[in-house]
C-alpha cells in the first residue's frame, strides 16, 4: 500500500515476523498494485540522454521485496488528468484477474479553455503471464 512513514512516501511491505516496514518503491512514484496483491505497476523518473523522462515499470511482489522488475514503457505521457500536485489519477487500470493492465498514452499536450488534452491517444493493453 502506498503510504508515508517518517516523512518518506512510497510502497511499503510489512514484515509480520520482524515487525518492520520495507520501502520497496521510493517516493515520487505513482503506484498501482494488482487486485490479487502479487504485482505492481509504478512510474519512475529518470534522466536519459540528458532528458528527464517518466518510465513505467512492472514487478512481482515477492515477500519483502520486488522481483522480476521490467521497464514496460519509456518516456510515457499518460493521457488523462493530473491533480494539483502532479500525481496521475487512475492512469493504469488492472483487470479483475490481475493478468492485464490498460492505460492511455499520448503526445503533444494542448491546453485550450483551461482543459489539457492530447492530440493523439494510444490504448495500451499489456498481458502478464
Amino acid at each position: 500500500m502506498k503510504n508515508s512513514i517518517e516523512g518518506q512516501s512510497g510502497l511499503y511491505i510489512y514484515d509480520v515476523d520482524n515487525k518492520k516496514f520495507h520501502n520497496v518503491i521510493s517516493h515520487g512514484s505513482s503506484i498501482w498494485v494488482s487486485p490479487d496483491k502479487t504485482k505492481v505497476i509504478y512510474t519512475q523518473g529518470e534522466v536519459e540522454n540528458n532528458k528527464k523522462q517518466l518510465n513505467l515499470y512492472a514487478a512481482k511482489i515477492n515477500g519483502n521485496s520486488l522481483t522480476s522488475k521490467i521497464c514496460i514503457y519509456k518516456d510515457i505521457h499518460f493521457s488523462g488528468s493530473t491533480n494539483i500536485s502532479g500525481a496521475i489519477n487512475n492512469a493504469v487500470q488492472w483487470s479483475g484477474d490481475s493478468k492485464k493492465i490498460l492505460f492511455f498514452s499520448g503526445n503533444d499536450e494542448n491546453l485550450e479553455n483551461n482543459f489539457m488534452f492530447m492530440d493523439k491517444n494510444e490504448v495500451n493493453i499489456i498481458t502478464f503471464k
